[in-house]
């Protein structure tokens, strides 16, 4: 993967990141709400609106490891090109 591409799939990846935060903190985590495709909550039972909180903050904690892994690769490259 050349330099630039790398960069730009870090920066894909720390937006999906964003996005999750957003969603997250937009339902207020305990809300009687339910994450559409679009990122606006519909009314819903509270204990499927629990499961989704649980999954985005899983998934916004697995998307921000990842970043920080793909960052900690593109900087052991960038020193082995050296």
């Amino acid at each position: 993967m050349w330099r630039g591409e790398w960069k730009k799939y870090i920066l894909t990846q720390a937006q999906k990141c964003k996005y999750y935060t957003i969603v997250l903190r937009s339902s207020g985590l305990n809300m009687n709400g339910n994450v559409t495709k679009n990122g606006h909550l519909k009314r819903d039972n509270e204990h499927n609106s629990e499961q989704i909180s649980k999954r985005l903050c899983t998934m916004e904690k697995r998307c921000f490891d990842e970043v920080d892994l793909l960052n900690i690769q593109y900087k052991k490259r960038e020193r082995n090109m050296l």
